[in-house]
Formats: structure tokens, sequence, C-alpha cells
């Protein structure tokens, strides 16, 4: 094979690695993102079961379990908020994910293509070099018969 093929099976091998470590990178940034999401879901589930607590054992002091109320539904909001953008922040992750999968996936697939293509190659090679030992080998064959046949006669 020579050096340009490797040359060009190497560049296609380093494009392929830098697509597959962008598709992973953009993946963990999905990922934290996606975990994230879900702290959060977590969080505002226990404030809303802390808010429920406190709404069933109001005592003598009404004021204090008013205001409670009223920090844990601003913190809530507060947390909403911040799941709505951390939801639109994760959805354009997931895009930029897909595009990095499918920027990896036709990487990987002109790779293949390439290896093929060289591996096609070197099976022609091969098979003229066997069709040339062949050839060689059956004039040889020839030759050393025509030689006894005149060393017969």
């Amino acid at each position: 094979m020579s050096s340009l093929s490797r040359d060009r099976l190497k560049v296609v091998d380093a494009v392929f690695t830098v697509r597959d470590v962008e598709e992973q990178q953009a993946g963990s940034r999905l990922h934290v993102k996606q975990m994230e999401i879900l702290r959060l879901k977590t969080e505002i589930e226990g404030l809303k079961e802390r808010r429920k607590a406190v709404l069933l054992h109001q005592g003598r002091d009404v004021l204090r379990g008013r205001l409670l109320l009223d920090a844990l539904f601003k913190i809530s909001l507060d947390r909403a908020r911040r799941l709505e953008a951390l939801s639109l922040q994760a959805a354009v992750l997931l895009g930029d994910w897909r595009q990095a999968r499918t920027r990896k996936d036709a990487a990987e697939a002109f790779r293949e293509r390439r290896r093929r293509e060289r591996e096609l190659v070197l099976t022609r090679r091969d098979d003229m070099a066997v069709a040339m030992l062949a050839a060689a080998r059956s004039q040889r064959e020839n030759t050393l018969e025509e030689e006894d046949l005149c060393e017969e006669c």
C-alpha cells in the first residue's frame, strides 16, 4: 500500500476520532443537564410535600405558617422557572447531540467505505500477483516441456 493511501486512511481515522469525541462531549453535556433537571424536579416535589405538610399541621401560629407557605411557594416558583430554562437548554443540547451523532455516523460510514476500498485494492493486487505467478509458472512449465522435447529430438 502506498504511503499516500496510508496517509489518507490516517486522516479519515483522525476525522472519525474527532467526530467521536465531539459526540461524546455533546452527550456528556446533555447528560449533565438532564441530571440537573432531575435534581430540580426532585427538589420541586419536596417543596410540594413540605407545603402540604405545613397546610395539614397549622397550629396556633397561623402567621408563621402563612409566612412559611409564602416562602415555600416563592421558592417553588423560582425552581419552576429554572426548570423551564433548563428544559429549553436541554432541548438545545439534545439537538446538538443529535447533530454530533449524525456527523459521527457519517464519518464512520466514510471510514468504513475507505477501508473496504483499501481491502478491495489489496485483494485485486493479491489476485493479480497470483495470476502473474500462475502465468509465469505455466510459461516456465511450457518452456521446460519444450526443452525436454528438444532434448529428446
